[in-house]
């Protein structure tokens, strides 16, 4: 798409003969919008959503969206392959139904608009149905209009190619005996010249006139619905193309390059466009198309453009002013099987007539869906009483059989015979409303009424013309009358519910409503239809008689018969139609459009209005569509539906005029015109007062309720309160009550509650009386809503955490401001903590926390000592300061308590810098400087405690296995000191002592809770293997890590058998209670206690005491320990036997845990598979180097420096051996390449740098 700005065309042209240009016009703006590419474009249309189609000379279809990109193209071949488009001529688009005509391939192709290919209808010749290159298109409602240039007419069909009827124009007057040649050749020339000659273009304005672009008279000609020429469009004079918008009337002029608009009334208004290469000129002038909006495009195939205008917009034609199309026929379905007469269900079903098989078939919703066989009965007809039992006419045993919906036989009436109530010949049955059954018998010539149980009532035979003589088919109408055919009289006689002859019509003949060989017939309120077996098609009549139209021709497409046999209603339009020599059922549906509704009366209501208006006589009708405005001469919009003759608008505003028209739907059908406008005005609500008002009073508040509205317009209600006289708003609430507060006590009100509606009304006041009850509560109150006791030894936790909580509550009925809060604890506070209160409303409540700072006094607690804490709250009411206090007791316990309400307070016994601790442990590891990982110093501090003399003892008062599972009992712990001191504690202080001392060492350790006891364990910083490896669940894995369980009741036996029950214990419990005190994380709340410096210290435990006591157990530590860390590169090796890396780790924790003989031969096996392994052999010298042997060491240093001569640690290493080895300057030549390598090397073997100073 060219992207052009918008610009506008004020054309007016002088009066002049210069051909080329368009004729004089009024001066009107069009807005020139864009041009559009569109290849080589032929025809056009444009759908709802702007997408434009646009023939193409290649025989496709483009589809441009709005945006000028294409976005698909129709499809030229159906599914297996045929031609369906060719040379597509014209295009219309109805609803989501896409028309176009192929002058090639003479047919009109139906697509969706998602591009799929539906249908096909049309063939070449002259026939009805029948094609010699169709030209324009269009469609409506419902109905399709095909300009049939070749046969100089055009086809009307339904909306899926049911064919209608042909217009050719006027039929040429003939000439009397009493003209001359010349009268009678200018009679016959004039004649001709309206009639209608090579159409190119057809439209139907909104009266149902047909304007036919006629390209042998290069005129556009105008033509009633009926074919009866009216005019010629004036000031064209090459016509191409013409399109009827609800303002008016386009014609593309090639004669002057111009697009001409004309008022409804055929009067031209303005034209515009002209021949050139310039923007919106025209190279070539192909076809005219319009969109919803109005907007006009003109296609240039020469330019290979479609040009897009906005013309001025004049006077809409309005719905209402729209004339009705002519009724139309549509396909619904086909059922393929051969079938005689049948009758409705009034639902989904038909019941038909299988005469070769005998059988009766119920056929739903287009599919057989059950047979029902006969024995000894041939039927011939069928009629459903309301009871919805069947009832079969029995030509062979000349009665009536009543049977059930499956087949089974209820009863029978009737005999063979000529008398008055016997059956001769019988042919068709049918019931009226009142269960009368009517019996047409050719064999006596007459038709029989009798009652629902076969009673005979009455004879029809003599007419307002001749007898019966042949009555083959019956029907009844809607109001009972009912219709004869007689095939040998070819008419239909009709009688009246009573039975009185009305009238006749019909005749044989050759002209289109003439009978030849009418087989069978069906009647509605308004037409009467007779299906006749020779001229194959359906009659229809008005009730009168007046022939209207004929449904079908022969063939055996959609809406054509070949020997059709019976005809029967399915409804109010839609109708079944056995089709004999095709085969089949068809079932089609009459296409109506109703008349305009009258009678229509508006009355406004409350937020409503309500509308009536007459019932229309037309059965077709389905529903009622409702259209509003604002503004009677304005556009109507739908609001609503409905299937009865009134409608009630409820989204009607208040206080405001609307217009309303009634549209008319027909079933299977379209929208009528609307009829009248009616108007009204909805009226405003107003409320009533609130009912069943009530007080409820209170000390300082009141609270009023009343019964909700039950209306629902009512959005709220307004409050009052009548002081002095005097009424004053105290509030607005949506919801049926309202609660006043800041009252005085012992005081009478007076209330006044109106409600008010969406419309703003406000209605009338209820009102209520009541008085505030008297105060018995002071103005501010206390209430303790948590106070804890105090543990000494975290004192200072209470300065974040606080010990507790209270609830200030103002009872009066005023506002209390800086209410000021302070809370003391005599001898142990040096100040009062304080909180201030803002503001307090009344009634109003807030909690406050009691923050505490308490002094140093509170260590020198020896004893659990009671105390009275102080509460106090004041603040000040006319300058008067008002004060309230509140005593509450509390415990505060001396330093060794602690309850189990919250575990973590535990940590605070756990106290790793504690100087007496730090010294201990200090004393022991120092003397296990071969103790190189956590497990070994650990075992040496446990079995240090053992040496000590350090035993488990029971606390006889309060042991742990009762204490711990009582969170609000108070235990007593000694701190890690005091066991020391004391060589004696339960399982809690023994936890808490070996935990501080690994602590002390920066070793992990937890508690560890199960039901009755505590252990603990330690992390080893060893990570824990792939393969989950716990050595038989010595270990236990957390955060991916090795940890150690300890039973330290067991100090005094050996760390590996209080190892061996710790890990017991814990995997007895893991699963059943056990839980973790996570001492790090518990000391960021509960800090360790800080304890005063005393002079004893504990005695000192040597190595040897240990090693004496525990019969060298550390050397089994150490070996457990190396087997762990070696064990996870040891399963690398059972799947890599000569894994570098792995071998490499193996050897380098041998060395460090002091058993060289195993790293040497770690380290070996690498150089067995790369002999020059820098690391293996740097390695090996480190080993020689540990067991002080310095030459091996040399030699092994050498070689890593030939392996990796840029390393140089390696050069370090053999210029630390040289030292050794006295060597001067072979080590000063070692560590000068050290240096070239790394000349950091000086700064970080400063000690090797200065002994070698005086050789450098």
């Amino acid at each position: 798409m060219r992207k052009l700005f918008p610009v506008f065309l004020a054309l007016t042209l002088a009066a002049c003969g210069a051909p080329s240009l368009p004729p004089p016009s009024l001066i009107s703006q069009v807005q020139f919008l864009n041009e559009i590419q569109a290849g080589s474009p032929g025809a056009t249309a444009v759908d709802q959503q702007g997408n434009i189609y646009a023939a193409q000379q290649d025989g496709s279809i483009r589809v441009i969206n709005k945006e000028g990109k294409q976005v698909a193209t129709l499809p030229v071949q159906d599914q297996k392959g045929r031609r369906i488009l060719k040379k597509p001529a014209g295009i219309a688009i109805d609803n989501d139904l896409i028309y176009v005509t192929d002058n090639a391939l003479d047919h009109v192709a139906i697509f969706s608009t998602n591009g799929e290919f539906l249908d096909a209808f049309g063939k070449s010749g002259k026939g009805p149905k029948e094609f010699d290159e169709p030209r324009g298109i269009k469609v409506y409602q419902g109905v399709i209009y095909v300009a049939d240039y070749g046969n100089d007419r055009i086809q009307l069909f339904g909306s899926n190619g049911v064919f209608l009827k042909i217009i050719d124009g006027p039929p040429i007057p003939k000439a009397t005996a009493a003209m001359s040649e010349e009268e009678a050749a200018k009679l016959t020339n004039q004649g001709s010249k309206n009639r209608i000659k090579e159409p190119i273009d057809v439209a139907v304005d909104f009266q149902g006139q047909l304007y036919v672009v006629d390209e042998d008279a290069q005129q556009v000609k105008i033509y009633d619905h009926n074919g009866n020429f009216i005019a010629i469009m004036p000031e064209t004079f090459k016509p191409l193309s013409v399109e009827i918008t609800p303002d008016g009337i386009y014609v593309a002029d090639s004669e002057s390059y111009s697009i001409k608009k004309f008022s409804l009334d055929r009067k031209l208004l303005f034209s515009f466009g002209s021949k050139g290469e310039a923007r919106a000129q025209f190279k070539s002038m192909d076809s005219l198309t319009a969109d919803s909006q109005g907007r006009i495009y003109l296609t240039d195939r020469g330019k290979g453009l479609i040009h897009a205008f906005l013309p001025e917009k004049g006077r809409l034609t309005q719905p209402w002013e729209m004339l009705p199309p002519p009724v139309s026929t549509k396909w619904l379905a086909n059922v393929n099987t051969i079938a005689g007469r049948g009758v409705w269900d009034g639902k989904t079903s038909i019941y038909t007539i299988d005469s070769k098989k005998n059988a009766i078939l119920k056929i739903t919703d287009g599919i057989i869906a059950n047979s029902i066989q006969l024995n000894d009965i041939s039927p011939v007809a069928l009629a459903l009483e309301k009871s919805g039992d069947l009832l079969v006419l029995d030509g062979k045993g000349k009665r009536v059989v009543r049977m059930t919906a499956d087949g089974t036989i209820v009863s029978t009436f009737g005999s063979p015979g000529s008398a008055a109530g016997k059956l001769s010949k019988p042919t068709d049955l049918a019931v009226n409303s009142k269960g009368i059954i009517f019996i047409a018998d050719r064999g006596n010539e007459w038709v029989q009424a009798f009652s629902s149980d076969g009673v005979f009532l009455n004879v029809l035979r003599d007419t307002t013309a001749a007898p019966l003589d042949e009555p083959i088919a019956i029907s009844l109408d809607d109001k009972d009358n009912l219709y004869v055919l007689d095939a040998d009289r070819m008419m239909v006689a009709a009688y009246s519910p009573e039975g009185k002859p009305m009238y006749v019509f019909g005749r044989k003949g050759d002209s289109p409503g003439d009978f030849d060989d009418p087989v069978d017939i069906y009647a509605t309120t308004q037409e009467v239809f007779v299906l006749d077996n020779d001229t194959e098609n359906i009659k229809v009549f008005s009730n009168e008689g007046r022939f209207l139209r004929a449904i079908g021709i022969p063939g055996d497409s959609k809406g054509e018969f070949n020997s059709p046999t019976a005809i029967t209603p399915m409804g109010k339009t839609a109708f079944a139609v056995s089709d004999d020599d095709n085969k089949r059922i068809q079932i089609l549906a009459n296409v109506y459009t109703p008349m305009q509704t009258k009678g229509l009366a508006a009355e406004g209501g409350m937020h409503s209005v309500k509308l009536i208006w007459q019932p229309k006589d037309e059965p077709y009708i389905s529903t009622y569509t409702i259209l509003r405005s604002d503004l009677a001469d304005q556009a109507f919009e739908p609001i609503g539906t409905t299937e009865s003759t009134a409608f009630t608008d409820n989204t009607a505003l208040p206080d405001k005029d609307y217009f309303y028209r009634v549209a008319a739907i027909a079933e299977n059908g379209n929208q009528g015109p609307p009829g009248d406008t009616a108007g009204a005005l909805s009226t405003k609500y107003i409320p009533a007062a609130p009912s069943n008002i009530e007080a409820l009073p209170e000390e300082w508040k009141i609270t009023l309720k009343w019964e909700p509205s039950t209306e629902g317009f009512v959005t709220e209600y307004m409050v009052y309160r009548k002081d002095d006289g005097e009424k004053t708003v105290i509030g607005k609430t949506s919801v049926p009550s309202f609660t006043q507060d800041s009252l005085s006590a012992d005081t009478p009100y007076f209330y006044m509650v109106s409600a008010v509606s969406s419309d703003g009304v406000e209605g009338e006041a209820a009102i209520v009386r009541t008085s505030t009850k008297t105060s018995s509560k002071p103005p501010l109150s206390i209430d303790v809503i948590a106070m804890t006791n105090i543990f000494s030894n975290t004192y200072k936790i209470y300065e974040t955490e606080g010990v507790g909580k209270i609830k200030i509550t103002n009872n009066t009925g005023s506002a209390i401001s800086k209410i000021k809060v302070t809370f003391t604890v005599k001898e142990f506070m040096d100040f009062s903590s304080e909180e201030e209160v803002d503001t307090l409303n009344p009634g109003e409540f807030k909690d406050v926390s009691l923050k505490v700072v308490f002094n140093n006094k509170i260590l020198n607690v020896t004893e659990d000592t009671p105390v009275q804490t102080e509460i106090t709250a004041s603040y000040y009411l006319n300058s008067e300061l008002k004060t309230i206090n509140k005593n509450h007791k509390i415990n505060i316990y001396e330093k060794h308590r602690m309850s189990w309400d919250e575990q973590g307070r535990f940590a605070t016994f756990i106290t790793p810098k504690d100087p007496i601790l730090l010294e201990f442990i200090r004393s022991v590891v120092t003397q296990y400087p071969d103790a190189e990982d956590t497990l070994q110093r650990a075992a040496a501090i446990f079995n240090s405690l053992g040496s000590l003399g350090v035993t488990y003892m029971q606390d006889p008062s309060n042991p742990y296995q009762v204490t711990s599972g009582i969170t609000d009992f108070v235990d007593y712990i000694q701190y890690p000191r005091e066991t020391l001191q004391r060589k004696s504690g339960d399982c809690d202080d023994l936890v808490a002592l070996y935990a501080a001392s690994l602590e002390s060492l920066g070793i992990q350790a937890l508690a560890v809770e199960i039901p009755g006891h505590m252990l603990m364990i330690f992390s080893t910083g060893v990570e824990a293997s792939s393969d989950n490896y716990t050595m038989n669940d010595w270990y236990i894995i957390k955060d991916g890590m090795l940890w150690v369980p300890v039973e330290t009741t067991l100090v005094g036996s050996s760390f590996i058998t209080a190892w061996e029950k710790g890990s017991g214990n814990y995997y007895a419990w893991k699963e059943k209670g056990l839980s973790l005190v996570d001492l790090r994380e518990s000391w960021g709340v509960y800090k360790p206690a800080s304890l005063p410096d005393i002079p004893w210290r504990p005695g000192i435990v040597t190595r040897e005491n240990i090693e004496e006591k525990f019969n060298n157990e550390f050397q089994t530590v150490r070996k457990i320990s190396v087997q762990t860390k070696i064990r996870k590169y040891r399963n690398t090796l059972e799947t890599d036997a000569n894994n570098e890396q792995a071998l490499l780790q193996i050897g380098i924790i041998y060395a460090k845990a002091g058993e060289t003989g195993e790293a040497v031969k770690a380290f070996s096996r690498i150089l067995e598979n790369t002999p020059n392994h820098a690391g293996a052999l740097n390695n090996i010298g480190n080993v020689h180097f540990i067991d002080g042997k310095y030459e091996e060491a040399k030699t092994a240093y050498l070689n890593a420096s030939q392996a990796e001569p840029d390393d140089a640690l390696v050069w370090i290493n053999l210029a630390r051996c040289n030292l050794h080895l006295n060597l001067q300057n072979e080590a000063k030549d070692a560590f000068t390449k050290a240096q070239e390598l790394d000349p950091q090397v000086s700064s970080k073997y400063r000690g090797m740098s200065l002994k070698l100073m005086s050789t450098l």
